[in-house]
């Protein structure tokens, strides 16, 4: 609906004009030698004037009325003004993001919150380890608990209902009395204990220590037989170097202790540094054995075979004869010497002692027995671990008898069990 504003007032007027040409000043009607008349006379008529004449009033154009608030045109955006940058000390080139904007003005926090906050946090948890601490160390209240069970050797109360007469139902059969049982008398413990008694209570380390340096200090096999043990035939074991004093001992070292629990053994292994006359240790390892409740012993076999010489002998040249040695042997995942088919074999290190130059060098194939052994973690026998151990060798001549090479077939035991 539209809605017209009242009319606005009108102009004044301009006087009427004749729409009509002009009359020619001159008239040729007029009589001559006759003045003319003045040209607003001559000219100007007299129009009729009636009552009822009203001014005509000029046509004005419509007015346009505002169009409503949907039906307006889209306004123009205000122009963007450019972001307030923050000011940067002299010589700072502000930092602008990818769409030209100034990165966001980081709130400085106060020195006293950034310090509040860790120490809070060292606080919460001091409290909780302390509190954790407090909580495993309480030891349970054995006093109220033990105070409301009854006791196991207290007598629980008689109830008349449970005799012998109510059971039955015969008031005249009576139980037959018994007699208390008779406790047995624990022996108080003798002051006066026997020596022999006071050393087997004493640690065997210290024992097998002490009969390991007597036992090299002797002089003859006589004096060590007692104190030995062996698999040796004593012919052999006369030609050894046992039955002579031993050289200067320089340092005894207490290595590893084994336990075989099964067999109820001990074994003690020692590092012992024997003096030379070049000067350089002679390093040997050396065991004494326990056995139950037994005295400890030398086990001779291993110190036969690398001190006295007889795997350095089987080693020193080829034979026809194979041999079980008691050594300490390392196993290394490689073969880089003149052997035939290096590629398919392995090597073992034969040893007097982990820290000794090896005696000499055997070799086993990758598929054989000690190669299945080294691939099965739970056989004991490890890569680059020396290890005592009991192994059968011979002299390998028919692969390539140009090149014979000591062979390691199987390794009999994981120690020195004689």
């Amino acid at each position: 609906m539209l809605i017209q504003a009242p009319y606005p007032a009108a102009p004044p007027q301009a006087p009427l004009q004749d729409s009509r040409p002009p009359a020619d000043h001159h008239q040729p009607n007029a009589p001559q030698g006759s003045h003319p008349l003045p040209p607003d006379q001559s000219t100007r008529q007299t129009l009729p004037v009636s009552d009822s004449y009203e001014p005509q009033q000029p046509q004005v154009p419509p007015t346009v009325l505002r169009p409503e608030p949907r039906q307006l045109p889209n306004r123009a955006e205000p122009p963007s003004t450019p972001p307030r940058v923050r000011a940067e000390p002299s010589g700072h080139i502000p930092v602008r993001t990818e769409n030209g904007s100034a990165p966001p003005i980081r709130r400085r926090r106060s020195r006293l919150l950034r310090l509040m906050v860790p120490a809070l946090f060292l606080a919460l948890s001091l409290g909780v380890v302390l509190g954790m601490k407090a909580f495993l160390q309480r030891e349970p209240d054995t006093s109220t608990r033990h105070s409301n069970q009854p006791s196991e050797t207290a007598t629980p109360p008689k109830d008349e209902g449970d005799t012998f007469e109510s059971l039955t139902g015969d008031p005249e059969n009576t139980a037959l009395p018994t007699e208390a049982p008779v406790m047995p008398a624990i022996a108080e413990p003798n002051s006066e204990t026997p020596p022999e008694q006071e050393a087997k209570a004493v640690d065997g380390g210290i024992a097998a220590n002490a009969l390991l340096e007597k036992f090299l200090s002797m002089d003859s096999l006589e004096e060590r037989m007692p104190h030995l043990e062996t698999r040796r035939d004593e012919s052999e074991l006369i030609d050894s170097p046992l039955n002579s004093s031993l050289p200067e001992i320089e340092k005894i070292t207490v290595d590893v202790r084994e336990t075989n629990s099964i067999e109820q053994v001990i074994d003690y292994y020692y590092l012992v540094d024997f003096a030379t006359e070049s000067g350089t240790p002679n390093l040997q390892t050396m065991l004494v054995r326990t056995r139950g409740t037994g005295p400890p012993k030398v086990v001779v076999d291993p110190f036969l075979d690398l001190y006295g010489g007889r795997f350095a002998n089987f080693a020193a040249s080829p034979g026809k004869d194979a041999g079980t040695f008691q050594v300490i042997i390392s196993a290394g995942a490689f073969c880089y010497d003149d052997v035939p088919n290096p590629e398919k074999k392995f090597t073992l290190k034969i040893l007097a002692r982990e820290d000794a130059k090896e005696i000499a060098k055997a070799y086993f194939g990758k598929k054989s027995k000690i190669g299945y052994m080294l691939e099965d973690e739970t056989s004991g026998l490890a890569y680059g671990q020396p290890k005592p151990c009991t192994v059968f060798m011979r002299w390998n001549t028919e692969e390539d008898p140009e090149k014979p090479f000591l062979e390691a077939l199987d390794i009999k035991a994981l120690n020195w069990n004689p």
